[in-house]
């Protein structure tokens, strides 16, 4: 049987990224080819504690992935170089001992409730059941181990439409798990992200089971949603009754526990619509634009894409009022922690003409994670939003010149909450 080709990408060496590219002939794989390379080395969570990297590792080829065919021609090697990077630099963590699955039994007996969107048999349905149940216990080694096991036995669409509904809620792993199904969903073929880069992201999750939203666990949505309402709560965010936080766990909690949400945010959200989806991420967009440079980088970034996944991931589910909720909430978190900039009234239509293309290939091509992330969530958004295309690249494009004029810096390590 041939070799998994993240195999044949052993050799690549950060140090020498470029040289090693061209030893192997990567030049002449397709992108598809590439992108199954990365993910077969990716896929294999690392052992220990997962610095920001390791965490964004899945998301940051995903977002290149997705990037990849929107990048112009004579940019397309650079931008396939930062996609090689990330496996030659996940090879420098070490790999976690994987136990085997052979020996897993199924009970088939007494099938508890698992929260899940589609039909299962009885088997997988208990599986499903055990998985969460070893995420929510704290049980790293055990989640991995039933993780492959889902991975061998379900169809990978079926996979992700079942588990889609159980991560929303988390803060753990930052908050990013949505991110990740989001990008699963929305690719094309041939750059869809590998199924099985769900190993690193559910250890993550266990690794932290206890950090999730609760305040609308009683929730229930009344009536539609005020849309005027919400960009008006979100505009008024609470930055005095935010302690200063830069890890998104402690300020989705204190966003949490402290009651603001449930205040500022429980009579205005209802019902699920297009147009409350827009409001939520309109101002998140904006806030890009009209906050300070100092949170630009890994603050301003997650204002957006932490809430659109969760939108987009529970669009048309049971759970489309938690996620248009908890949307808003981590937007409401977000500006309250980094000083509740004023919202600009500037019409739509007044916004420079930016060039998606110009976009996407510095956003594919630049070295942050982060950058690669808001960038495919921006070109995403303007897809989603057409009237308000050009805010969404404009907040893209205001990122990238930050980078350009050096008021950005390269990202600290953060630990989980990156």
């Amino acid at each position: 049987m041939a070799a998994p080709a993240g195999h044949e990408l052993e050799g690549l060496r950060v140090e020498s990224l470029e040289e090693d590219y061209r030893r192997a002939g990567l030049e002449q794989w397709s992108d598809h080819r590439l992108v199954g390379g990365v993910a077969d080395i990716v896929g294999h969570p690392r052992a220990g504690v997962e610095d920001s990297f390791v965490l964004h590792a899945p998301l940051e080829l995903s977002a290149r992935a997705r990037l990849l065919p929107l990048v112009e021609a004579r940019s397309r090697h650079r931008a396939r170089l930062r996609i090689a990077g990330i496996a030659a630099r996940y090879r420098t963590y070490d790999p976690i001992d994987t136990a085997s699955i052979d020996d897993v039994v199924i009970d088939t007996a007494s099938i508890d409730d698992v929260v899940i969107d589609t039909e299962f048999d009885d088997t997988n349905a208990e599986l499903l059941r055990r998985l969460c149940d070893a995420v929510t216990e704290g049980d790293q080694t055990e989640t991995d181990r039933l993780g492959r096991l889902a991975l061998r036995r379900l169809p990978p669409a079926r996979l992700v439409a079942a588990l889609r509904a159980f991560v929303v809620p988390f803060t753990a792993a930052a908050a990013h798990a949505p991110i990740f199904f989001h990008h699963l969903e929305r690719s094309e073929r041939l750059t869809r992200p590998s199924p099985g880069l769900l190993r690193p992201m559910l250890k993550a999750l266990a690794s932290e089971p206890g950090c999730r939203f609760r305040w609308t666990d009683e929730w229930v949505a009344s009536g539609a949603s005020d849309v005027p309402g919400i960009r008006s709560a979100l505009a008024s965010a609470p930055a005095e009754r935010i302690t200063a936080h830069t890890l998104i766990h402690p300020i989705m909690m204190e966003m949490d526990e402290s009651g603001i949400a449930t205040e500022f945010l429980g009579s205005v959200i209802g019902q699920r619509s297009d147009d409350a989806a827009r409001a939520v991420l309109r101002v998140a967009a904006q806030s890009m634009i009209d906050g300070d440079t100092e949170h630009a980088a890994y603050g301003w970034t997650h204002t957006l894409t932490l809430p659109q996944a969760l939108l987009a991931i529970t669009a048309t589910t049971a759970q489309a009022e938690i996620g248009l909720a908890l949307a808003a909430t981590e937007v409401l978190a977000f500006r309250a922690a980094f000083g509740n900039p004023p919202l600009s009234e500037r019409r739509l239509d007044d916004l420079p003409a930016i060039a998606a293309l110009d976009v996407a290939t510095r956003g594919a091509c630049h070295h942050d994670a982060h950058v690669a992330k808001y960038v495919l969530a921006c070109l995403d958004a303007a897809d989603d939003d057409p009237e308000a295309a050009m805010l969404y690249l404009a907040a893209a494009a205001h990122l990238l010149e930050l980078w350009a004029q050096g008021e950005q810096t390269p990202e600290p390590d953060l630990g989980r909450d990156g």
